[in-house]
């Protein structure tokens, strides 16, 4: 286990009450910042960088619901209990219960989905939103072509109302798991599609595969210091 893992479970535990769950958490360091994880993962995605990033700022590393320590609501066939919407309202109980009315949010994957559901319905609580390595979901839905719908089908799939896709998952949930991840694909010019959602926008480019935080630490670490006001 390296230094920066180690210093990660020292720090304080939480687990927070929001809308009937339990979200846990943990924090570190000294200001606002709130990170999350994407998926298939939980908020350790973050060990490589975290130590560093607490020197500048309180890291609020939270586990989405459904996923590591915090709770398992059960779904609706619409999937209202997972809705980033829902999970945003979580994100904003959490932080307003650790004393932050207004806070700086990054996300990854499906986290960096529930960060820009923060800012869109809950703008005046959101003094920045960085989303790391995705599109805004109706971008994607708007740019489906044979290829993409190929490559990325579990789009369609884990939509699908309940338990459809938990029955045929849990038939073999390891190969689905290596699969899924094998088979995803790179989207083209982020940067420049997010211009039409964004007044102020500003974002770096970082040579990695899809888990960046932990396969490019240095590069995924010098992109978000900005974010959080530190001048390299």
């Amino acid at each position: 286990m390296t230094a920066a893992r180690d210093l990660l479970l020292a720090w304080a535990e939480r687990r927070i009450n929001t809308q009937g769950v339990e979200i846990a958490v943990r924090t570190g360091g000294s200001g606002p910042p709130l990170l999350l994880h994407g998926y298939p993962q939980t908020h350790a995605c973050w060990h490589k960088i975290a130590a560093k990033l607490a020197r500048h700022c309180t890291l609020v590393l939270a586990d989405l619901r459904g996923c590591g320590a915090s709770s398992v609501p059960a779904d609706t066939p619409e999937h209202r209990s997972f809705a980033k919407q829902t999970m945003a309202l979580d994100c904003l109980a959490v932080m307003g219960s650790l004393g932050h009315a207004r806070f700086m949010v990054g996300g990854h994957d499906r986290g960096g989905r529930v960060a820009y559901r923060l800012a869109l319905d809950h703008s005046e609580a959101i003094m920045a939103s960085q989303p790391i390595d995705i599109l805004p979901t109706a971008e994607v839905w708007r740019r489906v072509s044979a290829e993409s719908a190929l490559a990325s089908y579990h789009w369609g799939f884990l939509a699908q109302p309940a338990p459809t896709p938990e029955r045929l998952i849990s038939a073999d949930p390891q190969f689905y798991l290596e699969h899924t991840l094998k088979s995803w694909a790179k989207s083209a010019e982020p940067l420049q599609v997010w211009g039409a959602w964004c007044g102020d926008l500003s974002g770096a480019e970082i040579d990695s595969g899809h888990f960046l935080a932990e396969e490019n630490p240095r590069a995924t670490l010098a992109a978000v210091l900005p974010f959080i006001g530190v001048r390299r």
